[in-house]
């Protein structure tokens, strides 16, 4: 944490009741975020009382106010929801292919700053991602060469995500590889289609990869839950390919707890 949010958080007696609601602190910026205009008034209100009654002073010709698109740690803030800055878009185009693992380092940190916007991203980046392991030298294959234009252009071309609607419901959809799993969180958006939210993968652990497919589902969608914490006490609706996860009968063992967790939820299920 830093001392500047240490101090606004210790000091500023309104601090834990406007943080994260309608307050972002990072660093020196402080950015208000707001659904309507009126509430946007009573907010820039809190927050600056905030900050006299915490002894901090601003500079107003460093102020905006009433913006409708704001930059903000290499994203850019809409009414229609979230997208990259195109600064880091113009980067990764232009990005020469790597030629050290440094270099792969450096690429794959950038492109995983944003692989909410990139579906499997894990899946693939694992070409890349097998480079950095320990002991191993840098040997670009074609499957390389495919995964970092892959990358490049998922980036360059990655969609508006609309801003999540707590009022509506939310739609999960999960899937399992032997190699990889990933989850897509979605909500209809203003268009009336599910538009999505945000992209989550990972790689699956050696230990996990022989699972049988209801077995692997079943993992998936449990990740994927505990992933986006936007589902929890929400009624959402679970988008899989085994219908195992909702009828499996034995509860013992591995999958049997993992069934547990998942019917205490409240969610259907959808194929």
């Amino acid at each position: 944490m830093n001392m500047f949010f240490h101090n606004f958080v210790r000091k500023t007696r309104l601090a834990e009741s406007i943080i994260n609601y309608c307050v972002i602190v990072y660093m020196e910026d402080i950015l208000v975020c707001s659904s309507s205009y009126e509430g946007h008034v009573q907010h820039i209100e809190w927050a600056l009382l905030a900050l006299r009654d915490a002894g901090f002073k601003v500079t107003l010709e460093k102020c905006k106010f009433f913006l409708t698109t704001i930059s903000f740690l290499g994203h850019v803030v809409t009414d229609k929801g979230l997208q990259l800055e195109p600064q880091k878009v113009a980067a990764v185009r232009d990005a020469p292919v790597p030629s050290t693992i440094t270099q792969v380092r450096a690429f794959l940190g950038l492109a995983s700053y944003y692989r909410k916007f990139i579906k499997g991203f894990a899946a693939i980046a694992g070409p890349l991602t097998n480079l950095l392991r320990k002991d191993q030298s840098l040997i670009w294959t074609p499957e390389c060469d495919q995964a970092f234009s892959k990358l490049k252009d998922a980036l360059i071309s990655a969609p508006v995500h609309i801003r999540p609607d707590p009022e509506k419901p939310f739609v999960l959809i999960t899937a399992w590889q032997p190699e990889t799993i990933s989850a897509i969180l979605a909500q209809v958006g203003p268009s009336g289609l599910e538009s999505v939210l945000e992209y989550a993968s990972k790689s699956v652990p050696a230990c996990k990869r022989n699972y049988a497919a209801p077995t692997g589902e079943c993992y998936a969608a449990l990740w994927g839950i505990s992933h986006f914490a936007y589902l929890y006490g929400r009624k959402f609706t679970l988008v899989t390919d085994h219908v195992a996860l909702k009828k499996s009968k034995d509860y013992s063992g591995m999958i049997g707890r993992w069934a547990t967790v998942l019917l205490s939820m409240d969610f259907d299920i959808r194929h």
